[in-house]
């Protein structure tokens, strides 16, 4: 269909790091500015927008504990997100988000939902996560999106998950991007659409449900890793997505690239 009758809004998902990688020279307060500064701006140009945690938001860059750990000195990171992210989530998903960085909510006036989860806590640089034995499940976030994705299906909505580090990539741990791919097989009906970002550059990911016969006919979801702003390689972009007002499938993107 024409661009013109797809989905009616313009929604901007903002998939972490937004702090610099000078990750040798973070501190809470410099990270808090920045944090702060970013989501200031972005609020100016009056549209809904749905951010995540980056894993260099957090200083030390990386360091996330989860709820087993208790209070943490890294609590402001969460604290500082979800104030930010409040205007456009709301009060319910904003107090969601201080516990462990994860939050669901429905886009208005439709019958999709967003759930931005924390992938931080399957990366395999994030050092609070190396205990024996290590958890299966941080912070039950896997159990808190099975959840979210169960109530989804029953209700007849669409969802989309975004993230900042994709679960597959080779700096995440295994029995992560192994759970995740078993939740995503079994919601892949719920599932319209999950987006990424963390790599830098253009990428995607497939998640099928035979992976001995990987064809299109196997295949059950798309992770879409959009390319960024600040590159390891190429050059700066970012991208736009055209999406079906019904069932909020991905029908064409364009990037844009300086």
């Amino acid at each position: 269909p024409p661009r013109s009758t797809l989905f009616p809004y313009t929604t901007l998902f903002r998939s972490g790091d937004i702090v610099d990688h000078a990750v040798w020279n973070t501190t809470q307060a410099q990270n808090t500015i920045e944090i702060n500064d970013a989501y200031t701006r972005m609020r100016a140009l009056n549209i809904p927008i749905y951010g995540t945690a980056g894993n260099h938001e957090a200083s030390p860059t990386n360091n996330f504990p989860t709820l087993k750990e208790g209070d943490s000195v890294e609590q402001w990171v969460y604290n500082t997100l979800s104030a930010d992210w409040s205007p456009w989530i709301g009060s319910s998903a904003s107090q969601e988000a201080l516990s462990f960085g994860a939050y669901s909510v429905n886009y208005p006036n439709s019958n999709l939902r967003i759930i931005s989860i924390n992938t931080n806590f399957y990366y395999v640089q994030n050092y609070y996560m190396y205990e024996d034995p290590m958890e299966t499940d941080p912070s039950g976030q896997f159990a808190w999106l099975v959840t979210q994705l169960d109530a989804a299906e029953k209700a007849g909505e669409n969802v989309y998950i975004i993230g900042h580090t994709p679960l597959g990539s080779s700096d995440a741990f295994h029995d992560g991007s192994n759970y995740f791919d078993q939740i995503v097989n079994r919601y892949s009906n719920t599932i319209a659409a999950l987006f990424f970002g963390h790599s830098h550059v253009d990428q995607f990911e497939i998640a099928y449900s035979n992976y001995n016969a990987r064809t299109y006919e196997n295949a059950i979801a798309m992770n879409y890793i959009v390319p960024s702003l600040v590159p390891t390689s190429g050059m700066p972009a970012f991208r736009v997505y055209y999406v079906d007002p019904d069932t909020f499938g991905v029908l064409d993107s364009v990037t844009y690239i300086a």
